[in-house]
């Protein structure tokens, strides 16, 4: 089957003998060029990897005895240039991928920019097309644009300074902090996690800058830390809980055509969300790091309640898990892309966000009153202020 590649090796070894050039790097590069020929006509097919590896060795070896230079270092050439020359096609082609990975990547994030940019533009246009009507419909407009915005927040990067400015009139305001900046801090990882295939390390991401902001807000303002640390951790955690029910939901609910198609994805998936919660707590560690000592204690004493007591995290990803084997579903890693600052100026996120803050601290008041419509009333009320 190899006879070719065989009398290949053999003649080229001696060629480099007669005009003296038989030496390592040469016998080496012979044979791996001629098994690399050989593994491109195998076109993938691995059954025959080990005859051929034997062949090849075999041939060199037989004839570096025969013109007696059969040297240990010889033969090490000889069987380094099988296997690298068995390697090489598949290397190569890594190699490609990998560039090609590397193009996807860049196409995702420039597609990305060119999202939110579309988004700006739209919800911009939406809001000049207020003009034209009554002050309820563009009251209503107003509302719209401002609700959107909030669920594409850290698309449009406006996140983090939304959050910064939530966390800093709540502890202005000092009524309920805990609560309201749980309901803060829930809402706004719970819509950027909604942009994105949820993922362990998206979950980090996003965790760690909720969490710091949050915490670093409330150390500038020098008061109720422990208050917003607990009321962050509280948020997130319950963030991350209901996002993982919305991925089970969604996967239940999914039309029978498309089915199989979200279950194939979601099975990329399993076993990189079966971390989160180990992840989460990595996140609480990280974050404990970089605060100071009220925070930080606020941190651990959370760490250690998480450890020691049934966790909501694990608790829905053990559904989620169940849910997805019983329809035959096997796990394998899946990767996250890093998030994408598409506002180019401090000055512009912070006009951005400024615009969001008020709609966000009403919900969160609306939320933490119980009322079922507390968010569209807190809106509401936005409105007849501004008449």
């Amino acid at each position: 089957m190899f006879e070719h590649m065989q009398e290949t090796i053999s003649k080229d070894i001696k060629e480099l003998h007669v005009v003296g050039k038989a030496d390592v790097q040469s016998i080496k590069g012979t044979v791996e060029k001629a098994v690399a020929e050989s593994m491109q006509k195998l076109q993938d097919d691995n059954r025959h990897v080990r005859e051929l590896a034997k062949e090849a060795v075999t041939s060199a070896i037989l004839t570096l005895k025969e013109i007696g230079i059969e040297t240990r270092n010889n033969v090490a050439a000889a069987v380094d240039g099988a296997i690298e020359g068995i390697n090489r096609p598949n290397r190569e082609m890594m190699q490609i991928l990998d560039k090609e990975l590397l193009k996807t990547k860049y196409l995702f994030q420039e597609k990305k920019g060119e999202l939110a940019e579309s988004l700006q533009e739209a919800l911009h246009g939406a809001k000049e097309a207020a003009d034209t009507f009554t002050q309820e419909t563009k009251d209503a407009i107003d509302t719209s644009v401002k609700e959107l915005k909030l669920k594409s927040a850290e698309l449009l990067g406006l996140m983090e300074e939304t959050l910064r400015q939530s966390i800093q009139t709540t502890l202005s305001e000092g009524e309920n902090v805990k609560e309201r900046i749980a309901e803060i801090t829930q809402k706004v990882l719970e819509n950027a996690l909604d942009l994105e295939r949820l993922s362990a390390q998206r979950v980090k991401t996003l965790s760690e800058v909720i969490l710091l902001t949050t915490i670093k807000t409330a150390e500038a303002a020098g008061k109720n830390i422990t208050e917003a640390t607990q009321g962050a951790i509280l948020g997130t955690r319950q963030g991350i809980v209901t996002s993982i029910e919305t991925m089970r939901l969604k996967m239940t609910e999914t039309e029978d055509k498309i089915k199989k198609y979200a279950k194939d994805d979601l099975s990329q998936t399993l076993e990189d969300l079966e971390k989160i919660e180990e992840i989460y707590i990595e996140a609480i560690s990280n974050t404990a790091n970089k605060v100071d000592d009220l925070a930080q204690e606020a941190l651990l004493i959370s760490l250690d309640e998480m450890k020691r007591s049934t966790s909501q995290i694990k608790a829905s990803l053990d559904e989620l898990a169940s849910c997805m084997r019983e329809e035959g579903v096997e796990a394998t890693a899946n990767a996250r892309n890093k998030v994408l600052d598409t506002i180019e100026t401090v000055k512009e996120v912070k006009e951005e966000a400024s615009e969001l803050v008020d709609t966000m601290i009403k919900i969160a008041k609306g939320a933490f009153s119980g009322m079922l419509d507390g968010a569209k009333k807190a809106m509401e009320d936005k409105k007849e202020t501004e008449k």
